[in-house]
């Protein structure tokens, strides 16, 4: 039975319910039940958490009389409770009381010295514990630096213990430090260790942003939010943290005049948290002729990655009307957004933008152009690509069988994809994912999965067969040599229910009519889209 209360206060104080575990411990007590050292440490900590020194006090006096003053881990408990009720000279009463003590023991001293401003007291504690045979570990360190600022000279010497022992490789050990370089102004020293890590959370990035903003360096601190922007931390996608950056530019002055590179990060910092509103304000706020090839295509990109495809188009028709040449990222932000909106015509104008601006021969660029052509249902014109480059590597290969499948080419595609095996190329896992999705646009359910190894049937329950080409159907099969082989009736349809096929559908598929007279770069064209 003991064991049954002892279980439900220490869930409660995992869970953060501090009040409800003492009243657990209230209701042990009356029921006649003394309570173990688990049951009493959980109390201890709860009290703690609730700043709750009375109470603390008297849970105190009750280990003593059930007769666990002498254990050690109830008593660290107490010692720890009494640090966070800031009664500092209790904990360190008990502390020299104790005959016995662990590694836990003396950190939970040392963190309460550090929690109650007590440096040196701390430091002391850290050499009485070597000399009685201790070496700290990285609790010790972290109790060390959580006293907020600590003297430069004390600093340096916890790095070069640190250092001595490997703590540095340590996340937590690394932010804190350069936390308390930080507070204490010492932003070089911070930098430098912040450079030196291998991993670096939100944490890193934020402690060394709050050392520039606390030296005046307003500039410095900007320039760490773009580079954590840039390093895509998934934290740095919240409004919160581009509104953070967006405060800290308009104090330093760099959203006025010459603060050109500012504004062009705060608009990729508000496209990449998905405020297009806010990045349109700031995009505007730019004086037209101080915007430079990085601002339009920051507020491209914005669009593009944000679903709004065609409003990339029509500001790039702005960028090329005010002078600016694209860069390769703008090309490869307007090939996307060409693609998801399906326009060939569109994709096409882009394509002649980025040969005039010398682009179009980039590995990156051919890329995107196969991908929008086979996007927009002009395979031949992404084969053409395809064939003109020399030295084609995975990304290529991937990029041209996925056009093949989403096309229903499905014999082409498992073409290319022996062309690919016989150039030594290993394909990947998107490389089968879009040759199974081949065959089961060409009807070939049955053995679908022969080339990875002989998954059988369409996942989805589906046969794509219905649109096979009547060059699939006059090869009727497929031998395959990547390990496996493919038999069916290539361009056969969709089976009805009682000839095999439980009950296969055809997907519906989608074809988009532009009127080329009127097709713009943006995409201003007379479209159709029919179901059939």
């Amino acid at each position: 039975m003991m064991a049954g209360w002892s279980s439900m206060i220490r869930a409660c104080v995992r869970n953060e319910q501090f009040s409800e575990s003492l009243t657990l411990f209230r209701w042990m007590l009356r029921a006649g039940r003394g309570g173990d050292g688990h049951a009493i440490a959980a109390a201890a900590k709860a009290c703690g958490r609730r700043r709750h020194l009375l109470g603390g006090c008297g849970l105190h006096g009750h280990a003593v009389a059930v007769g666990l003053e002498g254990n050690v881990f109830v008593k660290t408990s107490l010692l720890d409770m009494y640090s966070r009720c800031s009664a500092l000279q209790l904990a360190r009463r008990l502390f020299d009381e104790m005959p016995l003590r662990n590694l836990a023991t003396w950190n939970a001293m040392i963190l309460a010295c550090a929690r109650n401003a007590e440096v040196n007291a701390a430091f002391d504690l850290l050499g009485q514990m070597r000399v009685n045979g201790l070496d700290p570990n990285l609790s010790t360190f972290l109790g060390l630096l959580s006293g907020g600022i600590l003297p430069h000279q004390c600093s340096r010497s916890l790095h070069c213990y640190g250092l001595k022992l490997g703590m540095t490789s340590e996340l937590t050990f690394a932010n804190s430090l350069i936390a308390i370089y930080s507070r204490g102004g010492w932003v070089n020293a911070a930098g430098f260790l912040f450079e030196s890590m291998g991993e670096r959370s939100a944490a890193s990035w934020t402690a060394l942003a709050g050392g520039f903003v606390n030296a005046g360096d307003h500039a410095g601190a900007l320039e760490i939010f773009n580079r954590m922007r840039r390093s895509g931390l998934p934290s740095t996608r919240r409004p919160s943290w581009a509104s953070a950056a967006h405060g800290l530019a308009v104090k330093s002055g760099f959203c006025g005049g010459g603060g050109i590179s500012a504004a062009n990060s705060l608009v990729s910092c508000y496209c990449k948290c998905g405020d297009l509103p806010a990045a349109e304000r700031v995009f505007l706020s730019i004086p037209e002729k101080e915007k430079d090839v990085f601002s339009w295509t920051a507020m491209i990109a914005g669009y593009a990655e944000n679903g709004g495809a065609a409003d990339a188009l029509t500001l790039s028709e702005e960028m090329v009307a005010a002078g600016v040449n694209p860069a390769e990222a703008t090309v490869l932000a307007l090939l996307a957004a060409s693609a998801e909106l399906g326009s060939p015509t569109a994709g096409r104008r882009v394509a002649e933008l980025a040969g005039a601006a010398g682009l179009a021969g980039g590995r990156k660029v051919r890329t995107a152009l196969i991908h929008m052509y086979s996007k927009c249902g002009d395979i031949h014109r992404a084969r053409e690509v395809f064939s003109q480059i020399s030295r084609k590597d995975l990304a290529l290969w991937s990029c041209m069988v996925n056009g093949y499948a989403v096309n229903g080419m499905g014999m082409a595609a498992i073409e290319l994809f022996e062309e690919m095996t016989a150039e030594g190329v290993d394909p990947d896992g998107a490389v089968f994912t879009s040759l199974l999705s081949a065959c089961r646009h060409a009807g070939w359910w049955r053995k679908g999965g022969a080339p990875g190894g002989g998954a059988e049937g369409g996942g989805d329950g589906t046969a794509g067969g219905v649109q096979g080409g009547g060059d699939e159907r006059r090869r009727g099969r497929w031998s395959g040599g990547a390990g496996g082989e493919l038999r069916g009736e290539a361009g056969g349809g969709a089976r009805e229910e009682g000839d095999g096929g439980e009950g296969l559908v055809k997907k519906p598929g989608w074809s988009r009519v532009e009127d080329e007279d009127e097709a713009g770069l943006v995409g201003s064209e007379s479209l159709s889209d029919h179901m059939h």
